[in-house]
């Protein structure tokens, strides 16, 4: 099981992937499921050159909220697209690696280089770390 925090990251992370004969994977269905009390996506995929398939677990349970319902989101972001400016409604709505990814695309967008500079030297100091460098 792949520990994720967003969506995006399980993409991210099965396009990383790549298979025994070199091809890299697409996916063919993904579901949600219950596996011991741990919410996770299950994603099949199969490789585009050689077809082999190929099965991701992931565990959401560090953003997946069940008892989060699509109504209670929309009356929640009605309440706050009076209060907030849209971005700062995503913001505060999204998983933490969301918010992270939607932080660095404003700063991308905005061309803050010393700050993007910044966070990447923090990264890689934090990566050093856990490798025990």
């Amino acid at each position: 099981m792949i520990k994720v925090h967003c969506i995006a990251q399980e993409y991210w992370h099965i396009r990383k992937q790549i298979c025994e004969c070199g091809g890299g994977f697409e996916l063919l269905l993904q579901k949600l499921e219950n596996r011991e009390g741990i919410h996770v996506d299950v994603h099949d995929t199969s490789c585009r050159k050689c077809g082999m398939i190929r099965g991701f677990v992931f565990d959401i349970s560090s953003f997946f909220n069940p008892l989060r319902s699509i109504r209670d989101l929309a009356e929640v972001e009605a309440v706050l697209k009076k209060v907030y400016p849209w971005e700062e409604i995503l913001m505060r709505m999204a998983s933490p690696m969301d918010a992270t990814l939607i932080y660095l695309n404003q700063l991308a967008e905005s061309r803050d280089l010393m700050a993007l500079e910044y966070i990447a030297e923090a990264l890689y100091a934090v990566q050093k770390r856990m490798n025990g460098a």
